[in-house]
């Protein structure tokens, strides 16, 4: 109010000076306060009287006394709060004040008498002003204002006086009103202080955070004075804030305290200060210690304000002594932004990185100049570096999008980057760079295409040398981490390897082929120590990636250490894979190690590398990878007459004392390879010479092993192991590969007197082996001794060695002394799995004899007890009881089984014994012995059956076995011995057993469902019994229905929908089986993973084995075909299912088990059947898979029942009335029905119910009639039906013609080229071969569902199941084979058409969607977020448009007006209510453009005032209305200074408002609606406004 009476004349100098004194007296300093006392100086030093020196010096002295008296004491306080001493403030130092005011009114006297003395502020005003708390928010707005008025009052009394007649009153009159500028001084030092005490261990504190933002806001209007910068007695103080200010910023973590400090502190003094180049190197320091740099990229960020520096150092780049696009680290640092994981740092690094490349681009350098090799500028190529530059930035300014169709049309100018990059023109490093951003992009898609194209590059070494080798072990590798990757493409064939894992083979072997020996060295050895670096690996990418290794060219460049690293680490990525995926992982790894392993490694090396993988699932002796290793070892530099193994095994035998000392089972290996690679050399004679030669200190050491007093038990130890082990490798072989064991039977046959010692020194030292702790002792012997009956030499050594064995067992049985008790039960054990066999009877019944005697007898203190009595409890005594019982329990189990050979009295004691504990035995399983007793259970079932304790059992075994529910290996053994007992022949037949049968048979289906492989077993233990036809004939009629629909169907069903990685899983698994001997799995191994399509395919198996002629399989099929309809309805829903969905598999599943029943059916089965698939059609739209079986298996019934043929065409009328959708799908079977018979009679009905529907107004149902009917037409044409012909000949002739008119004629020739109308028959095809796998595939079910016919007849012995179905297995043509799915499958199934992606990607892209970014002025976003009141203009280029909305009341209006105000820099936008800014619809069209464009609040009560400001400011007011006089937008011309008024939604502008305005300017309009909404008029009336003025091109 007060500028305005000074402006408008009324307010007189004294009455303005008396304003100030009262302002001054009050000394309540508020934003209000400030914002009077700058808006009434400024007026009136505007328009005061000029010539009148009285006047300036009276104005003058009331401006000190404001400063001194008032604000600048105000100002100090504040300060003081904000230290770290502050929070003691009201008690201690308030005297310290008074003392500091003192010290510093002394020194200013002192300073040459320039200024007056302060004025000393009382305790009173000092206690007021420190109790006045005000808010962070008010102090946010105060300071600002505050600093800027002592700027402003300090910048009048700094300048001189005018229109002075007399010099020495003039000299006078300046010495004494200069203002106190000392006091600035003191606002330095104290804001320093208080910034070096601000904790960055609680930086992100709130308060913090604020007190960092007012002691910045306070400096930053004296920073830009600069009369402040110039002036000697701060240049100190100031120089020592901005030191401080940019060690805070070296140290903090957050980028908000960065940003203030930057914007606040620093730019000002840049801004101001003559020498600002020092504390701009200094930021880039500050930046270069935030980073640590490899060769080729950064490894490791330390501080992510970085960026933010660099940001705002680009705006100040040419200040730098050295320019930064010289520094390679420089660009290093941008390409690590521009991948970061944060958005807002890739958006700053995008920037800084504009700004460099526009720098560079336009300084008209040359590379040879010193530039960075990131950036080529020859300038002969200038005009192709820069499109070159603008595809980078189009690429990296896309891909920030999320839209795939919005990126993909961009992704095509990758490759002029590639090329350019081939060629050196442009760094390889900013290819990678997007290549980064595509593998971290949200759509799968985009990474994918990335990953195949990024797989497809080659490059030359000079290029690959320039980290892209780096980004391939530092990036790829973890990109090649997703199992997703290796989903096998649509339409690839079954049984075939990923695209991906293929191309990754390419990839490297360019790599290799491009790479010199050094460099090939450094890359697989750096991408080894990569891969193995203990990342978790999950096991399809780990196999691919193995995989390709392993097909590379051989290079020799990895040294053992790498390996031995690779390989230990390789160990812990095992445990938790598939078992076949890890068997052909370890198979490829050896493959790769045997490939680029270098010849100078040492056999017992090679050894100890290969000894860390699985034998058993991938070396084994016989494999294709053992023969590998064989012939592998020709490379290596060894002798093999004097190997490395040859002097480890002769040092170590003369000591074990030494460190280098073998492993036995690394040693072990090593004697294998020896032998074996002899036996290839030699002859049988120099074979056994070199095995004796080579084995000799072993053989010698144990010759008399024996007969020493005093052997070393050590020695003993190490010596017997590498004996087992050396055995083990040797014997163990697949069972295809026993012709081995003939060849090489002579090569251990040195062994042999060592083994009668070892065998004599364990019957001698039996008795001595008497304490928990010698247990491993006992097993190892007894270890030796089992695979020495593996050897053929050696075995009837140990079988004459038993006998004696024996005897000693028996007299340690006899002891009381419970230790050696149960090492005689380990004993017995042993000897009955290998001596009992080729025993005679009576040493069998002895045998016998003393199990039952001194061990069954006993069973349960053996088995049940949990210590062993007069021992301590230990980790040995507990193992001990452990194998005491698994061993007593394993010898149970060796003996009932062995009764169906020989039945003794003894025999029968032993089972009768066991029958009657075995309840309490199941109760109280262990993990060690829970197997055998499972076993002894399914053994002894008939007994238990007979007595009654069949259900109990189960019960109790079902229970039992959850509890080792997480060993799934365990649980699935225990779950299939389960099934054996529970469909076990002798309570299958029983009607009691029925119903608990169905009960536990439904609990296995759901844990089948989450453990694999328990369905399948499931499976065999059902169809087992029910394979014999006693058992099939003995079934009870009464409960069969029952037992075939809740036991049998629902295993026809089984099988879950995979999820992701589950199929990729099976896919993989699948494609290795398919390579057969490649991999050793193959031999080793059996897989679970197609165990939910072996449980379907051994019932489906049972359907085929069902003979038509036996009574009980007719009876069996009738009920199951009730069940299939049971369990269908179950399925059904209200809805259609989804492709591939579980319903959807269900209803496939048991339609294709109902055609293989259907030859079985009576005739009175096969009309419920018809009207049973006849509803299903009538129901609901199936899909594709479901239709062709319900259609074909329709009119296989007519076919073979014709008497049913006006049952379907009641059926077909009935569905038309209900669902004109089912006609065509009855359509089909009539015509299938039509095509197979020579009737007239019938022909003519097909054509009569098919005509009508030849001009339906449903397309699809017109076009199948027609199909249909032209069809049938055909077949009476070839079978020469006349009567028919001559029938309906006028009619057929008008449907041709009408059909052949337009795209009717392509409509119903793609349908007849269907292979569904154009080659499948009905009769000719039905076979087993089209039911579960050419119908399937053909109607794009997914190929897990596939099944062949060869693997259904591979799930069972034809011997135990034979085929005896009348449909035959294969088709007799392969004209299904070879026929592609018709067009509406392809679409059911939402698969894409290939043909409209070729035409896409065929054409080239020439123009694409590009966001615009405003990149040169962004730096302003540095405090958006922070909630900073405005310090100055905005820095990027702002038009003087004012749009004022005040009068708009709906948020949407006004968040789509600020969000067009901010593309178009309107300089202020005018709302009805700040609060809008925080509503969603506002928000949500707004964008956060609130944060970036000035926004004011002007009520619509005051809107006539502020208008009538901004005339007298200048503006022109202009409205957007249509009135009497208004003129047309394109016809007027904006004046610069110009405010729009927006007019109410509804209202437009009041009346009384337009008489205020300057001018109205309407929209011409050429339409019936007389207006526009309001956010588009406002959005026109802006663009006109920025196309006359902003978009005109500006000088300089």
């Amino acid at each position: 109010m007060a500028a305005e009476l000074i402006r408008a004349g009324v307010l007189q100098e004294g009455e303005y000076l008396n304003v100030l004194r009262r302002l001054c007296d009050d000394r309540e300093v508020s934003v209000v306060t400030c914002e009077v006392i700058l808006e009434a100086v400024q007026a009136w030093e505007c328009e005061r009287p000029v010539g009148k020196i009285v006047h300036h010096e009276s104005s003058r002295t009331v401006y000190v006394d404001l400063l001194e008296k008032c604000l600048i004491p105000y100002l100090l306080n504040i300060i003081g709060r904000h230290s770290i001493k502050a929070h003691s403030y009201q008690q201690n130092h308030i005297n310290h004040a008074n003392a500091d005011s003192a010290k510093v009114i002394s020194k200013i006297t002192d300073d040459e008498g320039l200024i007056k003395k302060f004025t000393p502020v009382s305790n009173d005003v000092l206690n007021n002003m420190i109790k006045e708390r005000v808010s962070e928010t008010i102090e946010l707005k105060l300071v600002p204002k505050l600093s800027c008025l002592i700027v402003y009052l300090l910048g009048i009394l700094s300048s001189p006086p005018v229109q002075s007649t007399e010099k020495n009153d003039l000299l006078n009159h300046h010495v004494n009103l200069q203002p106190n500028f000392l006091f600035l001084k003191q606002v330095f030092e104290k804001i320093a202080e208080s910034l070096s005490e601000v904790s960055l261990d609680s930086i992100t504190a709130e308060n913090e955070l604020h007190r960092v933002k007012v002691l910045s806001l306070i400096i930053a209007n004296f920073l830009r004075e600069k009369s402040c910068q110039q002036r000697d007695e701060l240049m100190v103080p100031i120089k020592n804030m901005i030191d401080i200010s940019l060690s805070l910023v070296k140290g903090s973590h957050e980028a908000d305290i960065t940003a203030i400090l930057l914007t606040l502190i620093v730019q000002p003094y840049l801004e101001s200060a003559v020498n600002g180049d020092e504390t701009v190197t200094k930021l880039w320091y500050i930046v270069k210690g935030f980073y640590t740099a490899g060769q080729d990229f950064i490894t490791e960020e330390n501080n992510a304000t970085g960026f933010l520096i660099l940001c705002f150092l680009s705006e100040h780049l040419p200040r730098m002594n050295q320019p930064l696009e010289h520094e390679d680290l420089f660009w290093k640092i941008i390409q690590h932004g521009l991948v970061h994981p944060n958005p807002l740092s890739r958006k700053r690094s995008q920037y800084v990185l504009k700004r460099a490349v526009d720098a560079c681009t336009t300084s008209g350098s040359n590379q040879a100049d010193g530039c960075s090799k990131y950036m080529s500028l020859q300038m002969n190529r200038k005009k192709e570096i820069e499109k070159l530059w603008y595809d980078f930035f189009l690429l990296i300014e896309s891909l920030e999008e999320k839209q795939a169709h919005v990126i993909k049309p961009v992704l095509e100018k990758l490759d002029r980057l590639i090329v350019a990059s081939s060629k050196n023109i442009f760094h390889v490093s900013w290819v990678l760079v997007i290549f980064h951003r595509v593998f971290s992009h949200d759509n799968k898609n985009i990474r994918q295409w990335g990953l195949m194209k990024f797989l497809n590059l080659k490059f030359s070494e000079e290029v690959l040398m320039e980290g892209f080798l780096s980004f391939v072990t530092c990036h790829l590798i973890s990109v090649l981490s997703d199992y997703l990757y290796y989903a096998r493409d649509p339409g690839q064939p079954p049984k075939t390897s990923s695209a991906v894992g293929d191309q990754l083979i390419l990839f490297f072997r360019n790599i290799i082929s491009s790479l010199s020996v050094s460099n090939q060295r450094q890359f697989l050895c750096s991408l080894l120590e990569t891969v193995f670096d203990g990342r978790p690996w999950g096991g399809i990418p780990l196999f691919y990636l193995l995989r390709s290794l392993s097909q590379i060219p051989s290079t020799r460049v990895w040294n053992y250490k790498v390996v031995k690293n690779a390989t230990v680490n390789f160990e812990g990525c095992l445990s938790t894979q598939e078992v076949t995926l890890r068997s052909a992982s370890q198979c490829d790894l050896l493959k790769a190690v045997f490939k680029h392993l270098c010849s100078e490694t040492s056999l017992i090396e090679i050894c100890d590398i290969v000894g860390h993988f699985r034998r058993k699932e991938s070396w084994c002796c016989g494999t294709r990878t053992w023969e590998m290793i064989i012939d592998g070892l020709d490379i290596f530099d060894e002798r093999y007459d004097d190997s490395s193994v040859h002097k480890a095994l002769a040092a170590s035998m003369s000591s074990l004392d030494c460190k280098d000392v073998v492993h036995p089972s690394d040693m072990a290996l090593g004697i294998n390879l020896l032998m074996e690679k002899n036996f290839r050399k030699n002859d049988n004679n120099k074979r056994a010479f070199y095995a004796e030669s080579l084995l000799k200190p072993i053989t010698n050491f144990l010759r008399d092993c024996h007969l020493r007093p005093y052997l070393d038990q050590k020695k003993l130890t190490w010596t017997l192991e590498v004996v087992a082990m050396t055995l083990q490798i040797k014997y163990e072989v697949p069972s295809n590969n026993q012709e081995i064991e003939s060849k090489q039977d002579g090569d251990l046959a040195c062994l042999e007197s060592g083994i009668v010692a070892v065998a004599q020194l364990f019957i001698t030292h039996m008795e001595k082996l008497n304490q928990p702790h010698d247990l491993d002792s006992l097993n190892l012997y007894l270890q030796v001794f089992a695979m020495c009956n593996s050897a053929p030499t050696l075995k009837p050594v140990m079988k004459s060695l038993y006998v004696q064995i024996f005897s000693k067992c028996k007299s340690l049985l006899e002891k009381t002394d419970p230790v050696k008790v149960s090492f005689g039960i380990l004993v017995i054990e042993h000897l009955l799995f290998f001596h009992y066999k080729d025993s005679e009877m009576s040493i069998k019944e002895e045998y016998h004899q003393l199990f039952l005697d001194k061990i069954l007898h006993n069973i349960q203190s053996l088995t049940q007890r949990r210590s062993i009595q007069g021992y301590k409890s230990t980790e040995f005594t507990s193992n001990l009881v452990l194998e005491t019982t698994r061993s007593c329990w394993s010898c149970i189990d060796m003996l009932i089984r062995k009764r169906e050979m020989e039945t003794t009295n003894s025999l029968a004691e032993i089972e009768s014994t066991v029958e009657a504990f075995l309840p309490d035995a199941v109760s109280t399983l262990g993990r060690l012995n829970a197997v055998h007793v499972f076993q002894v259970a399914v053994s002894l079932a008939p007994s238990i059956i007979k007595a009654c304790m069949w259900q109990e059992l189960v019960e109790l075994m079902w229970r039992s076995s959850s509890e080792f529910r997480k060993g799934c290996d365990l649980y699935r053994s225990l779950i299939g011995y389960l099934s054996d007992l529970l469909f076990h022949r002798d309570a299958i037949v029983k009607t009691e057993c029925h119903e608990f049968i169905v009960q536990i048979s439904q609990k296995l289906l759901i844990t089948g469902e989450a453990v694999q492989g328990i369905a399948a077993h499931m499976s065999r233990s059902l169809i087992m019994p029910l394979s014999e036809g006693a058992v099939r004939d003995a079934l009870p009629s009464e409960t069969l229905n029952e037992l075939m629909q809740d036991v049998l169907v629902p295993l026809l069903m089984f099988g879950y929908v995979f999820r992701k990685q589950f199929k990729v899983i099976q896919d993989t698994v699948e494609y290795i089986q398919h390579c057969g001997t490649t991999y050793s799995t193959n031999i080793l191994l059996e897989s679970n993973w197609d165990a939910d399509q072996r449980a379907r395919a051994i019932t489906l198996r049972f359907l085929l084995s069902l003979n038509k002629g036996r009574i009980s399989d007719r009876r069996i099929a009738k009920a199951v075909v009730q069940g299939i309809r049971y369990q269908y309805g179950k399925c059904a829903g209200d809805r259609r299912d989804f492709g591939n969905s579980q319903s959807h598999r269900y209803k496939t599943r048991l339609l294709q088990a109902f055609l293989l029943l259907l030859p079985l059916l009576d005739e009175e089965e096969c009309l419920l059947s018809l009207s049973w698939l006849c509803r299903g059609l009538i129901k609901d739209h199936q899909q594709p898979s479901v239709r062709y079986i319900q259609e074909w298996g329709i009119a296989l019934i007519i076919i073979f029942h014709p008497s049913f043929y006006s049952h379907l065409l009641k059926h077909f009328l009935e569905g038309s009335k209900e669902r004109v959708g089912c006609v065509g799908s009855f359509l089909a079977s009539l015509t299938h029905v039509a095509c197979t018979t020579e009737e007239e009679e019938v022909l003519s009905q097909a054509i009569q119910y098919t005509l009508p529907w030849c001009m339906a107004q449903h397309f699809n149902t017109r076009l199948y009639a027609q199909v249909s009917l032209r069809k049938i037409w055909h077949h009476c044409q070839a079978i020469n039906a006349t009567a028919v012909l001559d029938k309906y000949g006028p009619m057929q002739q008008c449907l041709q013609f009408v059909v052949e008119q337009g795209s009717a004629a392509r409509n119903t020739l793609n349908m007849l080229n269907d292979f569904y109308f154009k080659v499948f028959h009905p009769v000719q095809h039905y076979t087993l071969q089209t039911i579960v796998y050419d119908l399937p595939c053909l109607s794009l079910l997914a190929n897990d569902e596939w099944l062949t016919v060869d693997f259904i007849l591979g799930v069972m012995d034809s011997c135990i199941l034979p085929v005896i179905s009348e449909i035959p297995l294969h088709n007799k043509d392969k004209v299904l084979a070879e026929s592609s799915p018709a067009p509406w499958v392809v679409k059911a199934a939402g698969e894409p058409s290939l043909t409209e992606d070729s035409e896409i990607s065929s054409s080239p892209v020439l123009n694409v969607q590009r966001k615009i970014t405003p990149w040169k002025s962004m730096i302003s976003e540095l405090t958006a977020s922070l909630d900073l009141p405005h310090m100055a203009e905005p820095r990027q280029q702002r038009g003087g448009l004012i749009l004022v909305a005040s009068l708009i009341d709906k948020p949407p209006n006004l968040g789509g007006l600020c969000r067009t105000c901010e593309v178009f820099s309107v300089r202020e936008y005018v709302v009805p209510s700040l609060a809008v800014l925080e509503d969603q619809t506002f928000n949500s069209l707004s964008l956060t453009a609130q944060q970036w464009v000035p926004v004011k609040e002007v009520k619509p009560d005051n809107l006539a005032e502020y208008l009538r400001t901004l005339q007298n400011e200048g503006y022109t007011l202009v409205a957007a209305e249509q009135t009497a006089n208004s003129k047309k937008l394109s016809e007027y011309s904006f004046p610069e200074r110009t405010a729009v008024i927006l007019g109410n939604e509804r209202e437009g502008i009041p009346c009384e408002l337009l008489q205020l305005l300057n001018v109205c300017v309407e929209i011409p309009q050429f339409g019936i609606i007389r207006s526009l909404n309001v956010h588009v008029s406002g959005a026109l009336f802006i663009w006109e406004y920025t196309r006359q003025h902003l978009t005109k091109p500006t000088s300089g």
